[in-house]
């Protein structure tokens, strides 16, 4: 579950042209033309940073073209090529309950938006990570997450092979871009009652990049730590 990080091309005072440039283009196979009156965040590409947001006031787009005119409510920076456009307006909230996910090829479930609730699931024997909440600027996913409850998942046998994150088996908030030192990105992350049981994994749960952070009632075996923080504010650990 994400949205696109949207490359400028070209700007000029508050007019830009927009294209997606990730490495699978979109996974939808179209362009992705915001809307009049959508807002989009400008984003930092080498911290993932929201800077700004700007509201869209015009849009001319002609099929088969990939990239989109876009007019916005303020000036574009001068600088524009080192940021990133995400349309937050499109984000879409996600409740994920109450299913398993068996054996897959990287991570059980990618989340990558706002107001997400993932409880009451079986993730067993996935390469990856059993739950990856994350922003990554090299494949222009994101945006970086909020308001998330994952809560009374079992989680086994995850996260040695394709689509580790931070060495964690179970639960992995993470952010992936040029530097990570300093930011709070991640924010209002609960993370309750999970069993996750590892396989000699660095850790079950890695916390990066975040903001008010809760940690309660977690079991977990079989991992060398139960958690790794990295840039984490306000975290708050409950045996």
């Amino acid at each position: 579950m994400h949205g696109y990080y949207q490359s400028i091309v070209s700007a000029s005072a508050n007019q830009a042209e927009l294209l997606v440039k990730a490495v699978t283009y979109t996974h939808a196979q179209v362009a992705d033309v915001p809307r009049v009156g959508d807002v989009m965040e400008l984003v930092e590409i080498k911290t993932l940073k929201p800077v700004r947001t700007y509201q869209v006031v015009a849009v001319s787009h002609q099929r088969p073209a990939t990239s989109s005119q876009v007019t916005f409510s303020d000036n574009l920076p001068a600088d524009f090529e080192n940021y990133y456009l995400m349309n937050i307006t499109k984000l879409p909230r996600l409740e994920f309950e109450n299913s398993f996910i068996n054996s897959h090829l990287a991570r059980g479930i990618l989340v990558k938006t706002r107001s997400v609730l993932i409880n009451n699931n079986v993730f067993r024997n996935g390469t990856g990570t059993a739950v990856h909440v994350g922003a990554e600027a090299s494949w222009h996913e994101g945006t970086h997450a909020k308001d998330v409850v994952i809560t009374n998942n079992v989680m086994m046998g995850c996260g040695n092979g394709a689509g580790g994150q931070g060495g964690a088996s179970g639960i992995a908030v993470i952010i992936d871009a040029d530097d990570t030192g300093s930011s709070y990105l991640h924010d209002r992350i609960r993370i309750e009652n999970n069993l996750i049981m590892g396989e000699g994994n660095p850790c079950g749960i890695y916390i990066g990049n975040a903001d008010h952070v809760l940690l309660k009632q977690n079991r977990v075996l079989q991992c060398q730590k139960e958690y790794m923080v990295h840039s984490v504010n306000n975290l708050s650990v409950v045996k």
